[in-house]
């Protein structure tokens, strides 16, 4: 990743503050037609020492098109939730420490281009 893809890094012992006004690091938004405020499009942390598993929440990010956490110390398996980021072109998760399979509900990611 270069220097450009870098920004504020995340603070999680006080989590107040806008992914997208703040300028987070790894993180990228974009302004949906006819709205005012910005979505989360973009997660690049790779070889970020992240390490546990993949929240839940992240079915909750509707306009994310790009999910790059490759290089971690990521476990457990790729949650179900995947399949409600209909806007999903890239995933990539490789060198981590996921176990068990891909839901079949994979195949339902129309956009999606990159697996990895």
């Amino acid at each position: 990743m270069d220097a450009t893809n870098y920004g504020i890094p995340w603070n999680f012992s006080n989590p107040v503050g806008n992914p997208c006004n703040d300028n987070w690091q790894g993180v990228k938004c974009v302004q949906p037609i006819q709205s005012t405020e910005y979505r989360v499009s973009t997660l690049q942390l790779p070889d970020h020492n992240l390490v546990g598993s993949i929240p839940g929440s992240v079915g909750n990010i509707t306009f994310l098109t790009n999910l790059q956490l490759a290089e971690n110390a990521i476990h457990h398996q790729i949650p179900s939730v995947i399949c409600n980021l209909s806007e999903l072109t890239v995933l990539e998760l490789s060198n981590n420490q996921i176990t068990g399979t891909i839901s079949p509900c994979i195949t339902n990611l129309q956009n999606l281009t990159v697996l990895d």
